[in-house]
């Protein structure tokens, strides 16, 4: 989640192009005239809510491997619009305004901390429509009301983060305090189990239910353990309202607007602290919190850069998550970064970082099929995306080679001869696996082709 001086800091940005074109031709004018090919035009493009990859050659006279591809991840539009509003519906017709917070549930509904609105929100897949509602708060009331469903009032709330029960937390930023939502038959009721905090933005809990706290404008990260009946709130990290750079253990550590928080199953916490531009991970060591720069150099900026451990830049760090093998993946203003752990090192990559594709990427949430859901802040969506891969073409004599990779099992390969068809036809000959394709060969039947990969639903 942005601090307020970044966001008062960005302007807007051009809405991105889902269509990708393929390797080595230019996206703006995929058509080109190719070393040992007639005319070929080729394109990869994910298709909204479907996610297919459809490739378009025209012609097959391929004397060479012709691979359409795409960013490392590809990402869709889940729902929402670039237009601000506070509008329950089904997709597109859903309206955010600057959404900051997303969390995901064992039946994988989402919720979404939609700031500018004041209001928390839920996503239910149904069918192939995500449909919104609301479930908590009331829009632009701007204040702190402990209530049921529409009567609670929150200001900015930011980070969501859920118990093994079903309860929401919340960090509601310019109310200065963590609130709890929990379901009670069909509502929604909140409660406060904290103030006092300093615009606290992210949100974890570990396996015994105490909740971490990003407390931005403190410069501390902090912890609310229950005792008794109370909350209790205490500092693990950092001096209160001191920044700075500095590794360290408890106090000593410094930190920079700390923003974005996760919390793995041994109760290492990654946290993105985005005006130093750096990951930082606090280790339980007996009593105390040891914090050190696990990527990128505290108080180095150096735009979106790959590479290990300080040979890493960011630009600035926002969200982070965790996946179920221990990736991290972090959100920046226009990228999403991965962050792969090594023996001793962090290798960085970027996922996705095409300009325009997003405008301040924030919160983001991994699923068991690795797929991510991301809050994309400045455009008022949100976006789901999922690793990339290859569609391949290759003439052999009077046959068509059509290779992908084996990590997109759960997609059939289909074709049609026609572009004005109005159904695709399953290519009936049975993959072979080779390496870490597979392979389909087709005999030649017509001067133009088209094949894409359809995802198999549940």
């Amino acid at each position: 989640m942005a601090s307020r001086s970044l966001r008062q800091a960005q302007g807007p940005s051009a809405r991105s192009s889902r269509v990708l074109s393929g390797r080595g031709i230019s996206r703006s004018a995929p058509s080109a005239q190719l070393a040992g090919c007639e005319a070929i035009e080729i394109e990869a493009r994910q298709e909204v809510k479907t996610y297919n990859l459809t490739v378009f050659l025209v012609t097959l006279l391929v004397s060479a491997p012709i691979t359409a591809t795409a960013d490392p991840y590809w990402f869709s539009t889940l729902a929402g619009s670039t237009n601000a509003d506070a509008v329950d519906g089904t997709n597109g017709e859903a309206r955010f305004f600057q959404p900051e917070g997303i969390v995901m549930d064992a039946d994988g509904i989402l919720y979404v901390g939609d700031m500018r609105n004041n209001l928390i929100r839920k996503i239910r897949l149904q069918g192939q429509d995500y449909v919104v509602t609301t479930i908590a708060g009331a829009t632009n009331s701007g204040s702190r009301v402990d209530g049921t469903n529409s009567s609670a009032r929150f200001s900015e709330p930011q980070g969501l983060a859920l118990d093994g029960s079903g309860n929401l937390y919340v960090a509601d930023s310019l109310n200065n305090a963590v609130r709890k939502i929990a379901r009670v038959g069909t509502n929604w009721v909140t409660t406060t189990l904290a103030t006092g905090l300093n615009y606290p933005n992210s949100i974890a809990l570990d396996s015994g239910g105490s909740v971490y706290v990003t407390d931005s404008d403190s410069q501390t990260i902090r912890r609310l353990t229950f005792s008794v009946n109370h909350w209790v709130v205490s500092t693990i990290a950092g001096l209160l309202r001191v920044s700075g750079t500095a590794d360290g253990t408890n106090g000593n550590a410094r930190f920079n607007h700390p923003n974005g928080i996760a919390i793995d199953s041994q109760t290492n916490i990654f946290v993105t602290d985005t005006s130093n531009y750096a990951i930082r991970q606090i280790t339980p060591v007996g009593t105390d919190w040891v914090v050190t720069t696990i990527a990128g150099v505290a108080g180095v900026a150096g735009g979106t850069v790959d590479g290990t451990n300080d040979t890493a830049r960011f630009s600035p760090p926002l969200g982070i998550t965790l996946d179920s093998v221990g990736n991290l993946y972090v959100s920046e203003v226009l990228a999403i970064r991965k962050l792969v752990h090594s023996g001793t090192n962090w290798i960085v990559t970027t996922l996705s970082g095409s300009f325009g594709k997003f405008f301040e990427a924030n919160a983001l949430i991994s699923d068991s099929t690795g797929r991510l859901y991301v809050v994309d802040a400045g455009h008022n969506l949100i976006r789901v995306g999922g690793p990339a891969f290859s569609l391949g073409l290759q003439q052999a004599e009077n046959n068509i080679a059509v290779f992908w990779t084996t990590s997109a099992s759960n997609y059939v390969l289909e074709t049609r001869s026609n572009w004005a068809d109005s159904f695709w036809k399953p290519v009936t000959n049975v993959p072979s696996a080779s390496g870490n394709s597979y392979w389909v060969t087709n005999e030649i039947t017509s001067g133009m082709g088209f094949y894409r990969l359809r995802m198999q639903w549940p």
